[in-house]
Parts: structure tokens; sequence; C-alpha cells
């Protein structure tokens, strides 16, 4: 019994003292300092004290013009279960599923996505907002911007609005 109580001190010991330590080391952190001490500064129109942000002429512009990506696509597995491989069970290609989301940009189906969400899709589905399903294809990819074009055939459809960069305010 004397032994069991005296690990438990011992082990309650290190750990104050581990505590005690972290604490020492945490206040040297300069990152620490630098967000302690910075104000908070929001990059937005000047808001009143005491109002919300309201982003709700914003959302009504886009809601529709944004959509969900599903993706699935068949991949062999790459580990190897050794109770499976004991017991003599081959293991065979799965379906793989992804999702993300895009932007209708064009009113004839063009949507821009991100090169990972469909990287390797053998199809690929869109969800509108009103819950209207189409399938898509891949215009093009670029995997070192990590954006992606795909159309899917439909007319008429809700879209952003986008412009030159260049000619934003700060």
């Amino acid at each position: 019994m004397k032994k069991i109580l005296g690990l438990f001190f011992v082990g309650l010991l290190g750990g104050a003292v581990a505590i005690v330590g972290f604490k020492a080391l945490d206040k040297d952190d300069p990152v620490q300092q630098i967000v302690e001490t910075q104000p908070v500064r929001y990059v937005s129109a000047p808001v009143m004290a005491g109002t919300d942000l309201d982003f709700t002429v914003a959302a009504e512009r886009t809601v529709n013009a944004v959509v969900h990506v599903k993706t699935e696509s068949t991949v062999n597995p790459v580990y190897s279960d050794p109770w499976m491989d004991f017991f003599g069970f081959e293991r065979g290609p799965q379906v793989q599923r992804g999702s993300g989301s895009g932007v209708i940009i064009s009113e004839d189906g063009f949507i821009v996505t991100n090169n990972h969400v469909i990287e390797g899709a053998e199809t690929i589905e869109i969800s509108l907002n009103n819950n209207k399903t189409y399938t898509a294809q891949v215009i093009g990819a670029d995997p070192a911007t990590d954006i992606a074009l795909v159309k899917v055939d439909a007319k008429g459809l809700p879209s952003v609005n986008y412009g030159n960069s260049d000619n934003l305010k700060v």
C-alpha cells in the first residue's frame, strides 16, 4: 500500500512540475505575445458599435448560384489488412465518395470548383439550391492553382457576376 501511495505522490509531483514548467515556457512565446497585444481589425465596411454585420444582401444575390459538388470514383485499397490476408480474403475495388462546393459562372452551366474535389472522379453530380441535380463533365483543371471548370447541360441557370480584381477598392 505504501508503494502505491508513493507512486501516486511521485506522479502528482511530476505533473505539477510539468504544468509549472509549461506555463513558464509559454510566457516567452513571441507569437502569443503578439496575439495578446494586437487589436482586432475587421476588413469590412464600418459598423456602428453594438450592431451586427449584415450579409443578407450578399447571400440573396449568390445563394442560388452556389452548388454542391458530389463525386464518385473507384479506388483499389492501398493498405493490406493482416486478418483478411491471413484468411485468404481478397479485397476488391471500393467506391470513394467526395464532395465540395462550386459557383455557377454562366447561365449555360459552367461551374468553377476546386481541382481536389473533382480530381480522379468518374462521376460528378451537381446539386442546386432548388434541389435540381445535373451530371457534370470536366472541361479543364489546374492542380497548381486548385481550380477546375465543369459543365452541366442546362440553360438559364442563376450565376454570379465576376469582375476584374484590379478594380477592387481596399
